[in-house]
C-alpha cells in the first residue's frame, strides 16, 4: 500500500491497494474539527462537493467524530465517537456479517451458521469501578442456520439477578443478555421470549389497543416455542439455542 500527503484543499490522504480502487480520506480543515470522509470508490461526486465546500454540511455525507485514548493499564482503547450515516441517491446500509471457520484446506467448515449463532449485536454498557460493565442492553441478530440466510432478532436485556432463563439456562449474576422479546423471520413475535419462567415480566399496556383480525384468541399454558418453530424443525433444538443464546460478549 502506498499513502500521499496532500496540501490546500486536495484530499489529505489517497491510498491504492492491489486490486482496490484509489480510496481518499477527506478531512475537515475548520479548526478543532474531527470529522472526516472516505471514499473507497472514487466518487466525483464526493470530489465535486469537497471542492464546493459542501462535503461536511449537514445532510450531504457521511460524518464521523472520533476521540480515542490509549489507557495503558488495561491496554484498551478507549473512544468517545459519534457517527452519522447518510448515502446520496441509495438507502443507507449499516450491516454486520458472521462467517464460519475455515477448516486446514482452507475452506469453510460450514456453508452456513449454526442455529441460533450470534451473528450481531449492538448493545450499551453501564460504567463502574472497573470500567465498562457487561451489556445492559441491546439488540442481537441470530442466525436460523438455513441456507435462505434467515435471522431472528432480539431485544435484549440483563436481569441484574441470578436467573434460570427458559431456554439458555443458568443466567450468573444476571450479566449475560437475555432475549425478552424474539422477532422470527416469518413475523412471528414473543413477548418474554427468554425470560426465567419463576420470574415472568409485565406486559403493560398505556393507551388503546386495537386488533385487526378474524381469528380468535387463543390460550395455552407453559412454553411459547412450539408454536413459533415447526415440531422437528432444527430451530427447535434447545442445545442450539443454550450454546448459541448465552455467550458473553465483552
Amino acid at each position: 500500500m502506498t499513502a500521499m500527503l496532500w496540501s490546500d484543499r486536495t484530499p489529505v490522504v489517497s491510498a491504492y491497494t492491489l486490486g482496490i480502487p484509489t480510496a481518499k480520506t477527506y478531512f475537515d480543515d475548520r479548526e478543532g474539527s474531527k470529522e472526516f470522509v472516505i471514499d473507497l470508490v472514487d466518487d466525483p461526486t464526493v470530489e465535486e462537493l469537497w471542492k464546493t465546500h459542501r462535503l461536511f454540511e449537514d445532510n450531504i455525507f457521511s460524518k464521523v467524530s472520533v476521540l480515542m485514548v490509549f489507557d495503558s493499564k488495561t491496554r484498551r482503547w478507549w473512544s468517545q465517537a459519534g457517527v452519522s450515516f447518510q448515502e446520496y441517491d441509495d438507502p443507507v446500509d449499516d450491516s454486520a456479517t458472521r462467517t464460519p471457520p475455515r477448516g486446514s484446506d482452507g475452506r469453510y467448515v460450514r456453508d452456513y451458521l449454526l442455529p441460533w449463532t450470534l451473528i450481531n449485536q449492538r448493545g450499551s454498557r453501564d460504567f463502574g469501578p472497573n470500567g465498562p460493565m457487561h451489556y445492559g442492553a441491546g439488540t442481537q441478530y441470530h442466525s436460523m442456520g438455513q441456507r435462505d440466510g434467515t435471522i431472528a432478532k432480539c431485544d435484549s436485556t440483563a436481569p441484574g439477578y441470578d436467573s434460570e432463563t427458559r431456554y439458555s439456562g443458568h443466567n450468573d449474576g444476571g450479566q449475560h443478555l437475555v432475549c425478552g422479546h424474539l422477532q422470527m423471520p416469518n413475523g412471528d413475535e414473543v413477548a418474554g421470549f427468554n425470560n426465567d419462567p419463576n420470574t415472568v415480566p409485565k406486559f403493560i399496556i398505556q393507551g388503546e389497543l386495537w386488533l385487526d383480525t378474524d381469528h380468535p384468541i387463543h390460550y395455552f399454558h407453559g412454553d411459547a416455542w412450539p408454536y413459533v418453530a415447526p415440531v422437528g424443525h432444527a430451530l427447535s433444538g434447545r442445545q442450539a439455542m443454550k450454546t448459541g443464546m448465552m455467550g458473553k460478549v465483552d
